[in-house]
């Protein structure tokens, strides 16, 4: 099942996020470009697309690639999913709202069970998935603790009385309960940012998105970007779970991403 979704950056939010995890001022890069200050703000409030040789010139600085980075000007949205089906999951995508992380709600076909991951959405979106799918929720998974991923938390743990990782379980009772799971830990966006793995899906929170990434300190970029590399070294037709904007899978982010350090095969 599929839509059109928007991306939740566009070219002048990829410039500002690679200029901030530089830690490069407006005005360091404009001199680094040999542009002004002005073109600078314009280029990253989307009141300007640089000519060709100014976007090489911003991908080489930037550290981005010079390729996707000129084709990603003009993709506003991709072809998405509401639903996903992996020979283990099924997972129902639940879009934010602007001020909402993505919800997602993942079904066990092994044990028919289901976890929640980062309950950000309106609490009737979610229960209305719950009743059609029929499934006590086992868990509650939060990527990080940031209020637009743990709005609904405490209403959705009194509701179904479930635990949540990582505030009321262990990983190894996690993976008890989900034995197919791995978690990873990504700090960068946040300390105790981390993603989910199942066998065919990853949930990576604020750690990127389709076509770019999710914001970071300078001190922990250059690991933050690493980690956006190690996801994209998974199978092709991995779907990759966003906390913002559309859902995606590794090939695609192959093919679109700028922050992708290798060339897509």
């Amino acid at each position: 099942m599929s839509d059109r979704i928007p991306l939740e950056d566009l070219f002048g939010d990829i410039i500002q996020k690679a200029r901030q995890g530089l830690n490069f001022s407006q005005q360091d890069l404009a001199e680094k470009l040999d542009l002004t200050l002005k073109q600078i703000e314009a280029i990253e409030s989307y009141r300007l697309i640089p000519e060709r040789i100014y976007i090489n010139r911003l991908a080489r600085v930037l550290q981005l690639n010079p390729v996707r980075l000129g084709n990603i000007i003009k993709l506003k949205s991709i072809n998405s999913f509401i639903k996903t089906v992996t020979d283990a999951f099924e997972t129902h995508i639940l879009y934010g709202k602007p001020g909402q992380a993505n919800c997602y709600i993942t079904v066990s076909k092994r044990i028919k069970s289901c976890v929640i991951i980062d309950p950000g959405v309106n609490i009737n979106r979610i229960t209305e998935i719950i009743k059609q799918i029929d499934c006590q929720p086992q868990a509650v998974l939060i990527t990080h603790n940031h209020t637009d991923h743990t709005h609904n938390l405490n209403a959705i743990v009194e509701l179904y009385n479930c635990e949540v990782y990582p505030d009321t379980i262990s990983a190894l009772e996690l993976t008890a309960l989900l034995p197919e799971i791995e978690i990873w830990k990504t700090p960068g966006h946040s300390d105790e940012s981390k993603c989910f793995l199942l066998p065919g899906s990853i949930f990576v929170g604020d750690l990127m998105f389709a076509g770019s990434v999710g914001r970071a300190n300078p001190k922990c970029w250059a690991r933050h970007r690493e980690f956006v590399n190690q996801v994209l070294t998974l199978e092709n037709d991995t779907y990759i779970f966003p906390g913002h904007g559309p859902v995606t899978t590794v090939k695609t982010e192959k093919k679109i991403n700028p922050f992708y350090e290798l060339e897509a095969k």
